[in-house]
């Protein structure tokens, strides 16, 4: 026979490489795509010879030549997820660097997405053979749900992991990859928008992590990004948004907070519901850290929770100078700033008329130079140490217990009203009072005088 025969000779301590599961699962992780058959023979017991390697990889194969189910079948293989793929971007790019890929869009949410821990999952082979599952520079992090093969011919067989970290090959694959994945989500977005909306739930949260990051596609991220709106409570995109702006809005709010049930019946929004202005819901985590760092063409983010938002310029002026007169008038209320100033001096950093407030008496606000409200309750949920900044307590002039308790300033207890405005500010922000019970005996007092 021609050829050559190549006898390995085991040490003892290595006796797990003749095991045939063992052999069977090396073969396929490296080999299983070489043009070459790879036949397994057991000789202790005497069974036929199996072929183990499938020889034929999917993704060199011509796109019409492939059926459905082999696309999802190699999908579950590489995944090791079980729903079906949302989408499957298969191609080949040719030029200074030359390599094919194949990749998927996952249906669902893996369940370890969040971990900190996790990895992508594409598998890198160089010429059909594999070389690792583990290369974390060909795809950026906030892409990390996207399972697939890259096969590229101008890579090395024998490179070392060490030297894939600093590839420029590597550097110049993962540009393309993810700029064709996000081609692919804008077309996504454009042509399916609720099968886009499904996606977006699942990974949006993840996107956004680019926003974070230093890169070069944050134009092309913000224009994929969907929020909640105050006016309908639909999704929408940035662009969406700008349509609904109204006249003389310089800037984009948005109302940060993951509790997606308080942020719709939050104090916050009143004034904006009353004049229609959109507001967008950032209900994900990372929504506070992206926020400091990115404009949105020629628009900045404005938190509604973090300082003064002048919104006198919206709606009928001539009736908020007259409402702003009437309430620098009142003496009572004036009387009542004054209180409260004095009594919760070591609690807040200052009292104000409130220019959002229609409906409720009372609200907290971030100081403009602070950390925002969300940002700080994020900070402590994972146990940083983050002390707790004074808020600004607004209250509603209009309101008919701060009238009535402004008229009644020498008949109650300054210090109990005062914690008692304080503890609904809380209560409204969604913040758990540190004592209850407190809160109860100051309401009922006021109650009964």
């Amino acid at each position: 026979k021609r050829g050559t025969l190549i006898t390995l000779h085991i040490n003892k301590d290595s006796d797990e490489f003749l095991d045939s599961f063992r052999l069977r699962s090396i073969i396929t992780k490296y080999s299983n795509y070489i043009p070459f058959p790879i036949f397994l023979k057991d000789l202790d017991k005497k069974e036929k010879e199996e072929k183990i390697n499938e020889g034929d990889p999917l993704w060199l194969k011509d796109k019409k030549d492939i059926k459905k189910e082999d696309y999802k079948q190699f999908y579950n293989n590489i995944s090791l997820n079980f729903d079906d793929p949302l989408k499957t971007i298969h191609y080949n790019a040719e030029g200074v660097i030359n390599y094919k890929a194949l990749l998927y869009l996952p249906t669902n949410q893996p369940m370890d997405l969040f971990n900190s821990d996790r990895k992508n999952k594409i598998k890198l082979y160089v010429q059909k053979v594999f070389i690792t599952d583990e290369c974390n520079e060909i795809i950026p992090n906030w892409l990390r749900f996207i399972p697939g093969v890259i096969d590229s011919q101008d890579i090395s067989l024998n490179i070392s992991r060490e030297m894939l970290q600093n590839n420029p090959v590597i550097t110049k694959i993962k540009k393309g990859i993810t700029t064709k994945i996000l081609n692919e989500f804008t077309t996504f977005a454009n042509k399916e928008n609720n099968k886009y909306l499904s996606f977006w739930k699942n990974f949006g949260a993840v996107i956004k992590e680019g926003l974070y990051e230093l890169n070069e596609y944050h134009e092309k991220i913000l224009s994929l990004v969907r929020f909640e709106n105050s006016l309908d409570s639909t999704f929408i995109s940035l662009n969406d948004y700008e349509k609904k702006m109204i006249k003389n809005q310089k800037e984009i709010y948005y109302f940060a907070n993951t509790d997606k049930e308080h942020i719709k019946n939050s104090p916050q929004l009143e004034v904006f519901l009353d004049k229609k202005i959109p507001v967008l819901f950032m209900t994900d985590a990372v929504d506070e850290f992206w926020l400091q760092n990115v404009k949105y063409k020629k628009f900045d983010f404005k938190s509604i929770t973090k300082g003064k938002v002048d919104l006198s310029k919206f709606g009928d002026e001539k009736k908020g100078k007259n409402k702003d007169k009437n309430k620098k008038l009142n003496s009572n209320i004036n009387d009542l700033i004054n209180v409260l100033k004095n009594e919760l001096k070591d609690k807040i950093s200052d009292v104000i008329l409130s220019e959002r407030l229609t409906k409720s008496p009372v609200l907290l606000l971030a100081d403009e130079s602070g950390m925002d409200i969300n940002m700080e309750k994020l900070m402590k949920m994972h146990n940083q140490k983050t002390p707790t900044s004074k808020k600004i307590l607004e209250i509603n002039s209009d309101h008919p217990m701060i009238i009535k308790i402004s008229e009644n300033l020498k008949k109650i207890n300054h210090k109990k009203a005062a914690n008692l405005l304080l503890d609904q500010a809380n209560i409204l922000d969604g913040n758990t009072l540190s004592n209850p019970s407190e809160y109860i005996e100051n309401l009922t007092e006021l109650f009964i005088n």
